[in-house]
């Protein structure tokens, strides 16, 4: 009689199995939405990234420049110490006096 009652508590064998299938379904879904999320997310922190990286490079251009900027307006001030004290022109005067020769050899001719 125990086997009847064994039998009676599970009539359709495959039920048990049917439900740990459907809810094994519904675990390896939620795997795969996590991954996708997971892959996303990794997408969006590189888009991030390589935003970050050319913001930077742009900034490092942008500094150049106004460092090359700063060095000519100081070189055509004339803010170079060391070239007034020995003599040395600045580049701005070396400009000038080839301009003014230029311009002399020009309204020779």
């Amino acid at each position: 009689q125990d086997a009847e009652e064994d039998e009676g508590d599970f009539p359709n064998e495959t039920e048990p199995l049917e439900v740990i299938r459907d809810e094994w379904k519904v675990v390896v879904s939620n795997f795969k939405t996590i991954a996708k999320k997971l892959n996303q997310l990794d997408d969006v922190q590189e888009d991030l990234k390589k935003d970050l990286v050319e913001s930077l490079k742009k900034i490092e251009n942008k500094i150049t420049v106004m460092d090359t900027k700063l060095h000519i307006i100081s070189t055509e001030i004339g803010d170079d110490a060391h070239a007034s004290d020995e003599g040395s022109k600045t580049v701005w005067q070396a400009v000038k006096e080839l301009t003014d020769e230029v311009g002399h050899v020009m309204a020779l001719g």
